[in-house]
């Protein structure tokens, strides 16, 4: 498990006002660098807006964590 610790740019409302893309990407593009520096297998994120910030940026699916412990229990996704 390795934690990074870094700002999305997406936790509010600040990030919808079009005077802050450049600042938000910027922030996404950090945030994905250091996830794609950990060569992890899996992404994880609690916050549903960031997930998809990552994923954009990474390119690669970012599961929420209670989805990781639904699969170790073996319940399926769609339910």
């Amino acid at each position: 498990v390795r934690v990074v610790q870094q700002s999305s740019g997406t936790e509010s409302i600040w990030d919808l006002r079009a005077d802050h893309d450049e600042a938000a990407d910027l922030m996404a593009g950090r945030l994905a660098a250091a996830i794609a520096a950990t060569e992890a297998d899996l992404v994880t994120g609690d916050c549903h807006l960031s997930n998809v910030a990552i994923e954009a940026h990474v390119g690669g699916p970012v599961v929420h964590p209670v989805q990781i412990v639904a699969r170790a229990y073996g319940i399926a996704e769609d339910t």
